[in-house]
């Protein structure tokens, strides 16, 4: 990781900037995901992610969606990472997979957004 700062918008990444690059410390999130039903948001499901064909890590609930999303459903995978992830929900005996490639450069991962869609619980 690069160790000057930035004097873009951290959000950026950094931006297209002539010479070298220069990275920002901001930790991105590989993959946010929203796991819902046909009833709207699910929150208790088991969230996993590999990247590579690698061992299945958790997600973490995403805290700062937490809120604008009434506290369910959000979840985040990967801290800065790239490669191939395959996501996967699980409640219950239900099973939603997903895989996408998480691109970026080098300093940050290029955030994805994954919406895993279970049957309502009976």
């Amino acid at each position: 990781m690069c160790v000057t700062a930035c004097t873009v918008p951290a959000i950026s990444g950094c931006g297209a900037l002539a010479g070298p690059r220069a990275c920002t410390d901001l930790l991105v999130m590989s993959v946010n995901v929203i796991v819902e039903d046909a009833g709207g948001t699910v929150n208790d499901a088991t969230v996993e992610y590999s990247v590579d064909d690698g061992d299945f890590k958790p997600c973490e609930v995403d805290a700062e969606q937490e809120g604008q999303l009434g506290g369910s459903g959000s979840y985040a995978c990967g801290n800065d990472v790239q490669g191939n992830f395959t996501i996967r929900a699980t409640r219950g005996d239900q099973t939603a997979t997903q895989m996408v490639i998480v691109g970026g450069d080098e300093c940050h991962a290029n955030p994805e957004f994954v919406t895993l869609t279970l049957e309502p619980e009976l």
